[in-house]
């Protein structure tokens, strides 16, 4: 069976953020090495929303980002250029293909 999953954001010295996947070994209490590398996200990355069918949206100001593993999708959120902050989220369908961000 697979090992339970957990994903963080954490800023290093250079104020660059990172997404970080760890395994969670239930039975030892214990953290190790997660699936995914680790990947720069946008420095305004605040938010994770861990998907259903395996991934996590990422949310910053400019952007939210889809990522599962090797492959990542980005999308604009402000035609404007202006930050967006994010206070609420819920899922639209039950599978989890579609959220409601506010």
């Amino acid at each position: 069976t697979p090992r339970p999953t957990l994903a963080t954001l954490h800023e290093d010295s250079k104020h660059q953020r990172y997404l970080k996947t760890h395994e969670v070994a239930v039975r030892d209490k214990a953290l190790s090495d997660g699936p995914w590398p680790q990947v720069a996200v946008e420095a305004s990355a605040s938010q994770l929303i861990a998907l259903p069918f395996g991934g996590v949206l990422v949310l910053s100001e400019h952007s939210v980002a889809c990522h599962s593993g090797g492959a990542v999708r980005a999308h604009q959120v402000s035609a404007s250029g202006a930050p967006t902050l994010f206070r609420a989220h819920g899922r639209v369908d039950p599978d989890g293909t579609r959220w409601l961000l506010s």
